[in-house]
């Protein structure tokens, strides 16, 4: 990445993105969002850091111009309906996919991921390894509403199924130190969740590190058909709805 002078504009300047590939400079251009949409939501950049000040020649003052809409162009539709809201209390849908399905999900030039993140912030990351398999992957949904997030979580899964070696089950990761939320009194909470929409959920034992704590997510594998629906009143339960 390298900074250069944008000739006509005052206290700006252009960020030049290169790579070997088209989807290396797509991914780069992804993440640039990502971290400018990070600096918003912890405070750092407002929305008048979005304006271009062009300057008109030597001497002349700055003018005000906003470079798009409500100062917050440059990130996703998504992100700016975030920051215009100020959800608190989300818990980010987590799903572990295997590194055939991350791919698929991705699609090809990152054309379907693009798609999910007109609804919701969406990323594809590596997964902890361990406790998971180094291959696998987190594909993590954020910053929307529960049934914006939901309905991405659709999305996948229908596309997934249409593959010939879909699996049928859904494996949903929970914040550890959340975990009793879902599990409930005596397991309460996650039975009356499988009884409710008729699925099987199988939890992962809690691993440990070396130093004898717990990894930070916790396994539930679902399967069924209202595998959604699970994820639905899972995250009403982590998130105190």
């Amino acid at each position: 990445v390298v900074k250069e002078p944008l000739v006509g504009l005052a206290d700006h300047k252009r960020v030049r993105v290169t790579g070997n590939t088209v989807e290396e400079v797509a991914g780069a251009v992804w993440r640039l969002q990502e971290v400018l949409f990070e600096l918003v939501e912890g405070g750092v950049l407002r929305p008048e850091h979005f304006e271009l000040r062009e300057s008109a020649g030597p001497g002349a003052e700055p003018r005000g111009r906003a470079a798009t809409a409500g100062g917050l162009g440059l990130l996703s539709g998504a992100a700016q309906r975030y920051v215009s809201t100020g959800r608190e209390r989300e818990v980010p849908i987590r799903l572990l996919v295997a590194q055939d399905e991350a791919a698929w999900v991705v699609g090809k030039r990152g054309v379907k991921i693009t798609k999910l993140r007109d609804l919701a912030r969406v990323q594809m990351n590596d997964a902890d390894s361990p406790p998971f398999d180094e291959t696998e992957r987190v594909l993590e949904i954020s910053n929307a509403s529960l049934e914006q997030r939901l309905k991405i979580v659709q999305l996948v899964l229908d596309d997934l199924g249409a593959r010939q070696e879909a699996s049928s089950a859904l494996r949903l990761l929970v914040p550890t130190e959340q975990f009793g939320s879902v599990m409930g009194h005596r397991g309460e909470t996650i039975r009356r969740i499988m009884q409710s929409t008729g699925t099987r959920m199988q939890q992962r034992k809690a691993e440990q590190m070396q130093d004898g704590s717990e990894y930070r997510l916790r396994l539930i594998e679902v399967r069924g058909d209202e595998r959604v629906e699970v994820v639905r009143q899972v995250h009403q339960a982590l998130e105190g709805r």
